[in-house]
């Protein structure tokens, strides 16, 4: 995450991953450009379903695993490093450079 806070594209492409309407809205803005002739209402709606299914689906698939594994949370694991600071990304995209946080 120290890397993160110096690079502008890596922020931007994780504020653009982390929002899932943008990455559907690309996804079908391409098939629509690939597939002009043969893309229709009804493919766009068999889209809509599929992706949701899938990502239905890898939730529970990602849900099992943790239980598989019996994995702690990153976030539980900071809280209760108590009031160790942390040379990391704060989170905040528009400020530059690694920043001292609270854990």
């Amino acid at each position: 995450l120290r890397e993160t806070t110096n690079d502008i594209i890596k922020k931007q492409k994780i504020a653009f991953y982390d929002d899932k309407l943008l990455v559907r809205a690309l996804i079908e803005s391409e098939m629509r450009k690939q597939f002009p002739l043969v893309y229709s209402f009804e493919d766009e709606l068999l889209f809509i379903q599929g992706i949701g299914a899938g990502e239905y689906d890898a939730i529970l698939l990602a849900w099992r695993e943790k239980i598989r594994h019996d994995s702690v949370r990153p976030t539980t694991v900071v809280q209760r490093w108590g009031s160790d600071i942390l040379e990391t990304f704060s989170g905040d995209k528009t400020l530059d450079g690694a920043m001292n946080i609270s854990a």
